[in-house]
């Protein structure tokens, strides 16, 4: 709307805004006027142009009705002309009939320009060659979209083909990439081809990306696969995938375990038995000592090769230490890793419960305590519940005092 009027498109819809201040109101009006396709507003000399506006009363009360003539028009050519409301079938015979007749003469140039002009256009091409699907799928150089998105789907396939071509797709050093994380990659992998396989046949018609995902989050979780249930994250995961082909391995905030245990599950689990195994007298300094005797002379041996009584032990220890971050392996790092085990030092408490209720003292407790509870019951106030004339007789017969009934 906001163009150069004096250099107006040939394409430009023609659609226009201006804005004044009515003099009547003091308020600023903003005004939509339309012109002819591509061609600039008309202007008057010396006439402003909101003096020229209307109300468009012609506009307001003009109505069609029913009788009117109707002409239909395809691309240009009037296919059907009725003056009664024409039906769905009318609509397709009036196609048809057309098409028979451009038809009939092939030969013609004048026919067939007829021909194309009166069938509407339903080829899908259209919508991949436009610049939202392009902004989609990002297709490389010398790729149509299409192409660019069957790559796509057999680079994911090739992914899924095996567990050890995981890590094709995955941008960046896979080495201590966890059994969760894999798992959690296939199903990403699944999803995504999924809604790009529902994008090649529905995409054209919906023009909804968002809904083919949707419909992939809703197969996949038939499949089993929940890894994402919601549209907008599939979304993401695309966007990030689209440019490299390759997803980014996100490192975990939440460190379960440290680096030292987490890549040696062998030693973290001997550690576990042995601390399992002296809990009554534990301590830091003995899970260091387990560690400095047992554990560090073994995983020195297999990564370097030297025996605790070589000349290089000491340094070979740093070697292995480093690999993980450390420096030593300190009573406090013990203290913490037991910690993160879940272990805890604290007072033992002993909490348990004893059903004594069968107990030959207590059976024989509660019987003589029933005998002496039937002796103490004469002793106590009984309450009777009597009829009004069972009470008025009562008192009568001076048996209870008056008003003292209930």
């Amino acid at each position: 709307m906001d163009v150069d009027r004096s250099n107006i498109p040939v394409d430009h819809i023609g659609i226009f805004r201006d804005r004044y201040k009515d003099p009547a109101t003091n308020k600023k009006r903003v005004c939509y006027y339309a012109c002819e396709k591509g061609r600039a507003p008309k202007i008057t000399k010396g006439v402003k142009w909101f003096h020229e506006v209307t109300e468009a009363i012609e506009l307001k009360t003009k109505f069609k009705t029913r009788k009117e003539k109707r002409v239909l028009v395809v691309n240009g050519t009037i296919v059907s002309q009725n003056s009664n409301k024409r039906k769905i079938e009318e609509v397709q015979a009036a196609i048809n009939e057309t098409i028979a007749a451009a038809s009939a003469a092939p030969s013609s140039a004048s026919t067939t320009t007829a021909l194309c002009s009166a069938i509407p256009s339903s080829d899908h091409s259209i919508f991949w060659q436009s610049t939202e699907a392009q902004a989609i799928f990002q297709p490389k150089e010398g790729e149509t979209v299409l192409e660019a998105i069957q790559n796509q789907i057999n680079t994911l396939h090739e992914a899924l083909s095996s567990h050890l071509l995981i890590t094709s797709i995955i941008e960046g050093n896979c080495e201590h990439m966890t059994e969760n994380q894999t798992i959690a990659m296939r199903e990403r992998c699944q999803i995504i081809a999924l809604a790009l396989s529902v994008a090649i046949d529905n995409l054209p018609v919906w023009k909804n990306w968002n809904r083919c995902c949707e419909v992939a989050v809703g197969i996949a979780s038939k499949m089993g696969i929940v890894t994402s249930r919601n549209a907008r994250v599939v979304r993401n995961w695309y966007q990030k995938f689209r440019v490299k082909r390759k997803f980014q391995l996100r490192a975990s905030v939440k460190h379960d375990l440290p680096p030292f245990l987490e890549r040696n599950k062998e030693i973290c689990i001997s550690l576990k038995t042995y601390i399992r195994e002296h809990l009554a007298e534990l301590s830091s300094e003995m899970v260091c000592e387990y560690l400095h005797n047992t554990v560090l002379p073994m995983l020195v041996k297999e990564d370097i090769g030297l025996e605790r009584e070589s000349d290089g032990y000491v340094d070979a220890v740093r070697t292995v230490l480093g690999k993980y971050g450390l420096t030593k392996i300190c009573p406090s790092t013990c203290y913490n890793w037991l910690r993160q085990l879940g272990f805890t030092y604290c007072t033992q408490k002993k909490g348990y419960f004893v059903d004594g209720h069968e107990k030959p003292a207590t059976v024989a407790y509660r019987a003589n305590f029933i005998s002496r509870y039937f002796e103490y019951e004469r002793r106590t106030h009984r309450w009777i519940q009597l009829s009004h004339s069972q009470a008025l007789d009562l008192q009568e017969n001076e048996k209870i005092l008056k008003k003292h009934w209930v």
